[in-house]
């Protein structure tokens, strides 16, 4: 999945507004106010790291095609939703089909992150376990003072890894994203809420981790996925959804257990300090790989390397 590195500093009015309009065209600016700003975002299709800093005041209206949430670093911002009024201390939500206005004061500096909606009703349906799952946010603010600090904890954090090298491994963008997405559907109260639903994610995660377990215990013998989707005490159709939901690169029971079993392969080969061919197959088929030619294939996939 490919990954983007956005930067753009303005240092006189017209700059930043013409900048701000192309991000938000709901934007004002106080005349002749001194807006100088700059904006770092980085992300991916599903979702989008910001740090945003603004010197001079200005007044926003900001009606987005994402779902996006802001905390305050330093400085603040005052945002005005219908009759509902606060400051951006805590997290704040800006939601589409929802426009909000924001003042924002001098010296403001914000981290953000945006999600792709379509994505998040992903990791929703397989959290919830619900086909029809889409997100649907009626607060501006999360339900309760904790996960209100747990959600501004993990949005720097976030943001500090998307500003590094290791941002560009897809593996840490597809963890980062999975911890920001369940962390901000557990913060925010939705339609259909209920202790069902809370027992039910708990439930699948706790699936999740025991079949993973197995996969990773048992995978020098004969298993199978019905074999973990038992040890799991859900059904094999079940746990293929709760992979699908809640690995964090995507990966079915079966690719889980392969890719185990390759690492392992690997371990062996290393250890043994030999590439000869007819021990290489040796190793092969004690993990399971009747077929040298899928070996080596999903070998220099998971590696880049031949065996």
């Amino acid at each position: 999945m490919p990954v983007f590195h956005r930067s753009s500093h303005a240092t006189d009015l017209d700059e930043a507004y013409d900048f701000l309009v192309a991000f938000n065209p709901g934007v004002r600016l106080d005349a002749g106010a001194d807006v100088r700003h700059g904006m770092d975002v980085d992300g991916d299709e599903r979702f989008s790291a910001m740090r945003l800093q603004f010197a001079g005041r200005l007044q926003t209206l900001n009606d987005v095609d994402a779902i996006c949430v802001a905390v305050n670093t330093s400085s603040t911002i005052e945002w005005e939703y219908g009759d509902e009024r606060g400051t951006a201390d805590v997290p704040w939500m800006m939601r589409p089909g929802h426009p909000i206005r924001a003042t924002v004061q001098p010296g403001t500096d914000e981290i953000a992150v945006m999600f792709d909606v379509d994505e998040l009703a992903k990791v929703g349906k397989a959290a919830y376990g619900e086909d029809d799952y889409r997100p649907e946010f009626p607060d501006v603010t999360p339900q309760t003072t904790e996960g209100a600090a747990l959600l501004s904890s993990v949005m720097r954090y976030v943001r500090e890894v998307a500003r590094t090298p290791a941002f560009d491994a897809e593996l840490v963008r597809a963890n980062l994203y999975r911890l920001a997405a369940a962390t901000l559907l557990s913060a925010y109260r939705q339609p259909g809420d209920s202790p069902l639903r809370a027992r039910t994610a708990r439930q699948r995660q706790q699936a999740y981790r025991v079949a993973v377990q197995f996969l990773e215990d048992f995978a020098s013998l004969p298993i199978t996925v019905d074999d973990a989707a038992q040890a799991a005490g859900v059904s094999t159709a079940e746990l293929q959804s709760i992979f699908r939901g809640q690995s964090a690169l995507g990966y079915s029971p079966r690719r889980h257990l392969t890719e185990v079993r390759l690492t392992a392969a690997r371990a062996d080969l290393q250890r043994a300090g030999a590439s000869d061919s007819d021990l290489v197959a040796v190793i092969a088929h004690r993990w399971g790989f009747a077929s040298m030619r899928v070996f080596t294939r999903g070998y220099l996939r998971a590696f880049g390397t031949l065996p």
